[in-house]
């Protein structure tokens, strides 16, 4: 009866074909260009370290360090003098794109005036699993913030179980269709994938139906993509999509929102910005170039028939008006991605970069971070643990569906 304590978010860009086969080989080759050593050597037990032996091999790792550290260097070196300067030519349908760098009294005057203000509301959610093999109880809660000490809170438990019998059911059929019903198949057993379009996609569609309809400050921040895969995809559900096109249009219509993901697999954007000084921000694209991989692998089969009910014309119409940059806080933080409307991209930077100002050594924006803390202080895994193990304590077998690791002292 383990927990799962796992505040999904919606900024990783997975895909419904997740099963599929690599689209690519890790040949010897490639193997060897990206360790440094072949696999034949990696996997050569002679070569492995013994005992506390294995965790004492410093030098490798400060010499691994500095190389690597080095070769950013330079990379950075080229992408100031090189990529920087191209950005607008290249992008010359973004009349904004390039870098662009804010002064110490812009941070200032903008969390005075702005963030102090209360014109900035932020939210997040997490999400925790009760999972056991009579009942799956999913708990999603989302956290509104604002710099004016107010907040608001929505929570939400939904009770999954794999069957529920009535009165006048046969219980042997019943029983029947449940062990067919748990039994590995050809689409990786469902029912893995309704509970994580109960978490997952739920979860992310109420984040941004908060952020468009319940916040009331001029400007929301919010975590993740502004387009996220789960909800365009509907992660598993064609109802998801429907319901997602209204509050992400909304967002949309809105136009004054900042988006910033925790991480992404638009690594070629991220190594832009790692050649951010502090205070600045790069204005690199939009999101054409995510829409078009969305619909050439996102829709396969039947699912391409969703994109003829105003999905496709949604994508490509928000794809033109939200544009990615990247922005670096301070001189002790990573880079980090931001999504917002083109037409405030500007004061969207200036916003985001501020509120992640105040945690210098991370650059990542304080009211998300306020809004998570909030999150997993009021609806933290304990908050659904405690009262169902004390539910299943009451029944005649209260340890019958703990797991394993539950039980390890």
């Amino acid at each position: 009866m383990k927990v799962l304590d796992s505040p999904l978010s919606s900024d990783e860009d997975f895909t419904l074909t997740s099963d599929s086969p690599p689209e690519f080989e890790i040949t010897a080759d490639v193997f060897q260009k990206m360790t440094g050593e072949d696999l034949q050597s990696t996997v050569d037990i002679s070569r492995w370290k013994k005992g506390i032996e294995a965790l004492c091999d410093y030098n490798k790792i400060e010499a691994e360090v500095a190389a690597a550290e080095s070769t950013s260097a330079e990379v950075r070196r080229a992408i100031r003098e090189m990529i920087f300067p191209a950005l607008r030519e290249v992008k010359s349908n973004l009349k904004d794109a390039g870098v662009w760098k804010l002064s110490v009294e812009d941070i200032e005057q903008t969390q005075r005036d702005v963030l102090m203000n209360g014109l900035v509301e932020g939210c997040d959610g997490n999400v925790h699993l009760f999972n056991t093999m009579a009942l799956q109880i999913v708990q999603i809660a989302v956290v509104g913030v604002s710099y004016r000490a107010q907040e608001e809170s929505w929570a939400h438990r939904v009770f999954k179980r794999d069957i529920r019998i009535t009165p006048e059911a046969d219980i042997v059929e019943e029983t029947l269709k449940l062990l067919k019903l748990r039994s590995p198949d050809e689409d990786n057993n469902k029912q893995r994938k309704i509970t994580s379009m109960m978490t997952r996609g739920v979860m992310t569609y109420m984040e941004r139906q908060i952020l468009a309809t319940a916040l009331r400050a001029p400007w929301r921040i919010g975590h993740g993509h502004p387009l996220p895969y789960e909800l365009l995809t509907g992660s598993g559900s064609h109802d998801l999509i429907r319901l997602s096109i209204p509050v992400l249009q909304s967002l949309l219509d809105h136009r004054k929102f900042i988006f910033v993901p925790s991480d992404t697999n638009e690594l070629h954007y991220k190594t832009i910005g790692d050649a951010l000084e502090p205070r600045e921000y790069a204005i690199i694209d939009d999101l054409s170039e995510y829409v078009g991989r969305l619909k050439r692998g996102g829709y396969r089969g039947e699912w391409r028939t969703v994109l003829e009910d105003g999905l496709e014309r949604f994508m490509d119409d928000a794809a033109q008006q939200i544009v990615v940059g990247a922005y670096r806080a301070s001189e002790f933080s990573p880079p980090q991605l931001f999504y917002s409307h083109r037409d405030f991209v500007h004061e969207a930077a200036r916003i985001v970069i501020a509120d992640s100002s105040y945690l210098d050594h991370r650059g990542f924006p304080m009211l998300i971070e306020v809004a998570d803390n909030m999150c997993r202080t009021y609806f933290g895994a304990q908050s659904i643990e405690r009262p169902a193990l004390a539910a299943f304590g009451a029944t005649d077998a209260p340890f019958r569906h703990l797991a394993e690791r539950a039980t390890r002292v």
